[in-house]
């Protein structure tokens, strides 16, 4: 088990080379031409691999570029590139799927060596400090001179003193490193607990039908795998489409209803898996097969206070839009967008940028986008129905939403302007409904369901309220509306308190009913409807049930 130390050393590693990346990449030039693709019967190098990942061509280049290959080409690139095949926006979702299981499985082996030979070396240590042990008892215990007798008492005080100040710089050098212990495969430094924890995960992520039970010994979907990046994308649902056209539609039509889940900052492959089974009970609380959902975290994001500089946001944004550009859905087949905390900020501007939903979610979200101060700031084509929610002591995002401002005198290296926040308060916008998140557990716990406080708890915890909604808001259901918050509450909100009005009083919270969201591409549908309170359907009014649905996996 980890101690208390090295937990807080990797809460947040603070600089590391996925930082720096991504301060490289935003200080590219946007008109720099991307790298060429290679030319049929030709295998990339891995530096080119790398450089077409971080600055991809276009999509429709890319599928055109895929489908002028033979299909032994096809299969040839992967295998020997995995990189460039599973991470290339264009190429068909199978292709990538496949070629990502190949670069996970090489991963995982050079992982397990990198862990067993930081295990070993972590036994010969203890060994030799064990050896140490026994060996000052013994010189302390040992006669002293011809004489005999014990040493003098000072110089035993002295030798324990000298033993002190080493430990306590050891310990301190071990901070100073923020505990690291060994150098990941790529590049990264990490505890050794840690790279078991990243091995266990990834284990589970390479093997069996994940959290949905896929049948027939199918894998997985991972639609992206990048370790550099800390990036991967796996599509949750039954199926995909067979098809090795980039062009071609991904999701098979059986599937009405997608739904996309943007994580916060500070995420990495380490706490991946738990993102998708957290997200999986929406999934599961829908007949088989007839929805989905992309978990997307397709590139890297910042860590600790760096993800206040709304540039963060921006990079990662331009980065979702390529990939759902390059997402072909049935005409019949709706797109919800959950945005979670920094995950908020990122849909917000991706949607500015020309991103389709046909909802989107706000949840325990940092902000609307920077920049986007109400729905009134977006295209036309985004302000679809939006809904929010925080629970409380939610000291996370709580203290800063509605912050986005310029810093007076401050310049990024690039000379930019420094500008902090993420836009508007999801939670004070008129034309947002609220969502109450209630009370839930966490899963396998046999705990009675508790009041949903905190961050990270509103997506982690079963059976609770908000959950129930955004499997609603995915596919159709019954979500439950929040109540008015009063003063008291807003004080709250903004200080991360774990008080709210709502807390004494759930049934003052609403449920109603609301239909599956309207695919653009469905008869009827209006792109450029104007949402509000009003798109939700309220003819199925009543109290929210003080009962709570049990815990399931």
């Amino acid at each position: 088990m980890e101690d208390s130390t090295s937990r807080a050393a990797e809460a947040h590693p603070g600089p590391s080379t996925l930082e720096v990346m991504a301060s490289e990449r935003e200080n590219r030039s946007a008109a720099q031409p991307a790298p060429a693709l290679p030319p049929a019967g030709t295998l990339p190098v891995r530096a080119v691999q790398r450089a077409l990942v971080d600055f991809p061509p276009p999509h429709g280049e890319v599928a055109a570029w895929w489908r002028a290959l033979e299909p032994a080409a096809r299969r040839t690139l992967e295998i020997a590139a995995p990189l460039l095949v599973g991470n290339l926006d264009g190429i068909p979702w199978p292709a990538r799927s496949r070629a990502n299981h190949i670069a996970l499985a090489a991963f995982l082996s050079r992982l397990d060596e990198v862990v067993e030979r930081a295990e070993r070396t972590e036994r010969s240590r203890g060994a030799e400090r064990a050896e140490r042990r026994a060996h000052g008892r013994g010189a302390e215990a040992a006669d002293d001179g011809p004489g005999g007798g014990r040493r003098p008492a000072a110089e035993a005080l002295g030798a324990r003193i000298r033993v002190g100040l080493d430990a306590a710089s050891r310990t301190a050098y071990r901070l100073a490193r923020r505990g690291p212990r060994l150098r990941a495969p790529w590049g990264e430094r990490l505890t050794l607990a840690r790279a078991r924890t990243l091995r266990d995960r990834l284990h589970e992520l390479s093997t069996g039908g994940g959290f949905l039970g896929l049948e027939g010994g199918a894998r997985r979907f991972l639609i992206g795998f990048d370790p550099q990046r800390n990036a991967a994308v796996e599509y949750l649902g039954t199926s995909i489409a067979d098809t090795d056209d980039g062009d071609d539609e991904q999701i098979p039509a059986s599937t009405r209803h997608v739904g996309l889940f943007i994580p916060g900052n500070d995420s990495s492959l380490v706490d991946f898996e738990g993102k998708v089974h957290a997200m999986s009970e929406i999934v599961l609380a829908h007949e088989r097969g007839t929805t989905g959902l992309v978990v997307w975290q397709g590139t890297a994001f910042p860590n600790g206070p760096s993800a206040l500089d709304s540039r963060r946001a921006d990079i990662v944004a331009r980065r979702l839009v390529q990939f759902m550009a390059a997402v072909r859905l049935p005409e019949t087949t709706s797109l919800t967008v959950f945005g979670f905390s920094f995950g908020g900020s990122v849909a917000g501007l991706a949607l500015a940028r020309g991103m389709r939903a046909d909802r989107v979610v706000h949840v325990s979200s940092a902000g609307l986008g920077p920049g986007i101060r109400s729905l009134d700031d977006l295209p036309d084509a985004a302000r679809v129905p939006h809904f929010a929610c925080m629970a409380p002591g939610d000291t996370a995002v709580g203290p800063i939403l509605g912050l986005d401002a310029r810093v007076p005198g401050s310049k990024r290296v690039d000379g930019s302007p420094l500008r902090l926040g993420h836009g508007g308060n999801p939670l004070a916008q008129p034309d947002i409904v609220r969502l109450e998140t209630g009370s839930g557990a966490l899963p396998g716990s046999d705990a009675a369901p508790s009041p949903v406080i905190g961050h990270a708890e509103v997506v982690e915890m079963w059976g609770s309220p908000i959950k129930r909604s955004l499997a609603a808001l995915l596919a159709g259901g019954t979500i439950t509306v929040a109540s008015p918050r009063t003063r008291a509450d807003r004080i709250a909100e903004r200080t991360g308190a774990p008080w709210s009005s709502s807390l004494s009083h759930p049934e003052r919270a609403v449920e109603t009913s609301t239909d599956p969201p309207t695919p653009r591409g469905a008869p009827g549908a209006n792109p450029a409807s104007t949402p509000g309170p009003a798109s939700t359907s309220r003819a199925s009014t009543s109290r929210a049930s003080t009962s709570r649905a049990s815990t399931s996996r």
